[in-house]
């Protein structure tokens, strides 16, 4: 799959693009995000999240991380503005606390993870692997139940529901994503700030990507976006009279 990008558009947004990893991905393994916000011309920020990559041991599971970037991103107070969140399932656990510590001024959530437990229980139905398939949904239950309580984290804590976006958001998902499935967050679209959209037929690993379609409604979504406006008409008339 193959996503185009236009010269036209290249460093036609300002403001900087924090990216939050799903569960198990790394900045490396989200290189290709990174690139597509730099080439819409956002300065990007990519951690990596608790227990991911060159972090710190010990899982986060989005919570914990929300505090340590709030004191991260205080400490850059140079950042050009407007600060945008993009967050990728897990990401979305992320996001959903770190907004109560930040200024954010728009979030892109994409396929959301539903409550932790939950997704772990449905997770064997994804990979595809018959060995996870033989450990019981109880148990992954259990597991998920325990690890959280490990890292003194609740499962409400993990709860989307209780966390809706409070700025201005575009919500990707999918009626054929189990882990993020549309009908599950369908009262946000009564939500005047929220645009909710659904990305029919796209499980979850493919929500992932950034595909063409993803990328149109990213795009005009930005292009739609308060913060942005000005600058990217400001950055518009530049490019003409250049």
């Amino acid at each position: 799959m193959t996503t185009n990008l236009s010269t036209d558009d290249q460093n036609l947004f300002q403001g900087t693009m924090l990216i939050l990893p799903c569960y198990s991905c790394t900045k490396e393994t989200m290189g290709w995000h990174a690139a597509y916000f730099r080439h819409l011309g956002f300065n990007v920020l990519l951690p990596d999240l608790l227990g991911h990559g060159d972090s710190s041991p010990g899982l986060g599971f989005g919570i914990k991380d929300a505090q340590l970037l709030e004191q991260i991103i205080h400490k850059h107070h140079e950042l050009p503005k407007p600060l945008l969140v993009t967050a990728l399932s897990m990401g979305a656990y992320t996001a959903a606390h770190l907004q109560h510590q930040l200024d954010v001024d728009g979030m892109i959530w994409i396929a959301p993870s539903v409550q932790f437990d939950d997704a772990v229980s449905l997770y064997p139905q994804l990979s595809g692997s018959r060995w996870h398939r033989l450990i019981p949904a109880t148990s992954l239950r259990k597991g998920a139940e325990l690890a959280l309580k490990k890292a003194n984290i609740t499962l409400a804590q993990t709860n989307l529901l209780d966390y809706p976006p409070l700025s201005r958001s575009l919500v990707l998902l999918s009626d054929h994503d189990l882990i993020a499935p549309y009908d599950h967050y369908l009262a946000w679209s009564e939500l005047p700030h929220i645009d909710l959209f659904n990305l029919t037929e796209y499980q979850h690993f493919l929500m992932m990507a950034i595909t063409p379609d993803k990328h149109e409604m990213i795009f005009s979504w930005l292009k739609q976006l308060a913060p942005l406006a000005a600058q990217t008409a400001h950055a518009v008339e530049q490019n003409e009279s250049d």
